[in-house]
């Protein structure tokens, strides 16, 4: 059977997040349990919006031609060092195995919100602004508006966890955008969502946040991404600590 797809709202990116933790009452792990990522997604929804220049694509190939990371990429990557103490707070011990992730882009027939309807992993850059990890997929979780979630849910726990009681599968995603922009500065909001299954497919933990950087001066879209967003990304998670956890 063909996979559908529906389209995510732009609701759903653009508001802002409610910072809450939540947690399943009968998951209360004592020591850390495996959190396998299956998808994290950092997204720069003021490139997507704004469209991508000819200078800016040209010096994109240049970078990937001599194999450097990209801005969105050190950003990316920068935010979610941020992102494990989080989990590890909750003794949840987060790690990647792009081969078991990679099984939940088998499911089929499982009408699902997702970010994008094109499957293909291109270096993990979906779309200028939009970056997948390497070892993780387009195959997100995380988000509001999953339709037939129990059957949804069920199914990337049987795909990726493999039987393994003891983990748990993640899907996780970072948005960031320009909150305010002068001549010479950039402030940056970052929103971040999260949620875990366990082997039966049911969620046992659910985070959400949002946070906002200092502004930086000067060094333009690159600096905004390199430097603001992650601090952003820092002021979002730390939120999340200062909360108390509520029910599922």
């Amino acid at each position: 059977m063909k996979k559908l797809w529906a389209l995510v709202p732009a609701l759903f990116l653009t508001s802002c997040a409610t910072t809450f933790v939540e947690k399943d009452d009968q998951w209360n792990p004592e020591e850390p349990v495996p959190g396998l990522v299956v998808h994290y997604s950092f997204v720069d929804l003021y490139s997507l919006k704004r469209g991508q220049s000819w200078q800016e694509a040209l010096r994109g190939v240049i970078t990937a031609a001599a194999g450097q990371s990209s801005a969105l990429q050190k950003s990316g990557e920068k935010s979610f060092a941020r992102i494990k103490p989080i989990f590890n707070h909750h003794n949840l011990s987060l790690y990647f195995d792009k081969t078991a992730a990679r099984k939940a882009a088998e499911i089929q027939g499982v009408v699902k919100s997702s970010r994008t309807n094109n499957m293909e992993n291109s270096g993990g850059f979906l779309s200028d602004g939009d970056w997948l990890h390497p070892d993780t997929v387009e195959e997100p979780f995380h988000m509001q508006g999953t339709f037939l979630q129990g059957k949804y849910y069920k199914q990337i726990a049987l795909k990726t966890l493999g039987g393994n009681k003891k983990a748990v599968a993640v899907s996780m995603g970072m948005t960031v955008d320009v909150k305010d922009s002068w001549l010479f500065g950039w402030k940056c909001q970052a929103d971040f969502r999260a949620r875990a299954l366990n082997q039966d497919g049911k969620p046992v933990l659910l985070v959400s946040s949002s946070g906002k950087s200092s502004t930086f001066w000067f060094g333009g879209k690159e600096r905004y991404l390199i430097e603001a967003c992650p601090e952003a990304a820092e002021d979002a998670l730390k939120r999340l600590s200062e909360v108390e956890t509520g029910s599922l």
